[in-house]
């Protein structure tokens, strides 16, 4: 039995961070998938571990901790003697914790869009601010990652922790990462998504269903 456990629920990008990181960090973990649908973010029980009633938690010896930004840098300081997600040199160091903060831009800008999730319309200057931003991150990888497969330097980083679990929900909802429009970002993705730490933890449901058509069109 492990003494850590990952809270989280199918499909939410911050908990598949989450278990990215403790993934190449080789942290022994289990995991208790919840439906929100059915309320078990809003029970007693979870909301004595994070009173907003949101995952990701990770439960890690008896300590709870909540919102995965807070949770990776726990478990990059609590197990130093585990590989890195911080790159040593101190630019780029400095690279990747920039990158696994911008997100946030990626995030507003692709959640900007949900009224297309139910069959709304939003303006196209909505549409194309997503599609600017996605064209930041193809620059971004066009950077590094190329070659070495990682967003910044060498190895596996917060910044890989935090991109990958968003551009696989990007392509799930139907964004175009083709080689045409965006070679780099569609090489760092086919790399990442078959490697067996993304097919292990690939959303269950997601399996079970095919991919989104919304973004199709952007």
């Amino acid at each position: 039995m492990s003494d850590r456990t990952l809270y989280w629920i199918g499909g939410s990008p911050y908990a598949w961070a989450v278990s990215l990181a403790l993934e190449y960090k080789g942290l022994e973990y289990e995991h208790k998938l919840l439906s929100a649908s059915d309320g078990e973010l809003k029970t007693p029980e979870f909301l004595a571990l994070n009173p907003r009633g949101k995952v990701p938690v990770l439960v890690d010896q008896a300590l709870a901790v909540y919102e995965s930004q807070a949770i990776i840098m726990h478990l990059e300081l609590s197990y130093p003697d585990k590989p890195s997600l911080l790159p040593k040199d101190k630019a780029l160091r400095a690279k990747a914790l920039t990158r696994a903060n911008e997100i946030q831009y990626l995030t507003a800008a692709a959640m900007a869009l949900r009224p297309l999730f139910g069959g709304g319309e939003v303006a196209e200057e909505v549409k194309s601010a997503l599609v600017a931003e996605v064209r930041r991150w193809e620059a971004y990888a066009l950077e590094s990652s190329r070659e070495s497969g990682f967003l910044v330097g060498d190895a596996f980083s917060v910044a890989d922790a935090n991109l990958i679990p968003y551009l696989a929900l990007l392509k799930r909802f139907g964004f175009n990462f083709s080689q045409e429009k965006f070679p780099a970002l569609a090489l760092y993705l086919s790399r990442h998504t078959d490697c067996p730490h993304f097919q292990r933890l690939y959303p269950p449901h997601w399996k079970e269903s095919d991919d989104k058509t919304w973004l199709a069109d952007l």
